[in-house]
């Protein structure tokens, strides 16, 4: 018994005597993430030949991030039904998208802070017209413009 009890001790003080730790540090870096889906794709407005403000409609999307995000609504530009570029057009209108002014075919852009948003949004929308005393060189009818919405995951 006495010889079993010192082969045992001999066997544990021989398996540790070999026995080395060493930490090893592991980073994780979560890159930044934004998810945007714009569920309103159309509008109409309907506005007098010679200027007004619209009547408002609401952009509803959802947005979901982990970071601070570049949002950015571009205006491509009135165009005519038969997609020719509506240039005067462009300059008498310009849209009320929240509290954010954009001109017919320009861009805004701005940084928000939406760390943690995972929501769906409402944004009030008006067109406004102002043509003055140019209102009769506008042709009547129908042009389409289209917004795009744009949001990247910043630093």
């Amino acid at each position: 018994m006495k010889r079993s009890l010192v082969v045992l001790l001999l066997l544990l003080a021989m398996s540790t005597a070999g026995f080395a730790a060493e930490k090893i540090e592991v980073d994780l870096e979560v890159f930044p993430y934004v998810e945007l889906m714009v569920s309103t794709t159309s509008f109409n407005f309907d506005l007098p030949g010679n200027g007004g403000v619209s009547n408002l409609n609401y952009a509803e999307f959802s947005l979901r991030s982990n970071s601070k995000i570049r949002l950015s609504l571009e205006s491509l530009g009135f165009r005519d039904f038969e997609d020719n570029p509506a240039v005067i057009l462009n300059d008498f209108i310009t849209y009320q998208i929240r509290e954010i002014p954009l001109g017919a075919g320009q861009t805004w852009s701005g940084v928000v802070d939406a760390v943690g948003a995972d929501e769906v949004f409402s944004w009030p929308i008006s067109v406004t017209y102002t043509p003055g005393k140019l209102w009769s060189r506008i042709p009547a009818g129908i042009y389409r413009d289209k917004l795009v919405w744009t949001a990247a995951a910043v630093w």
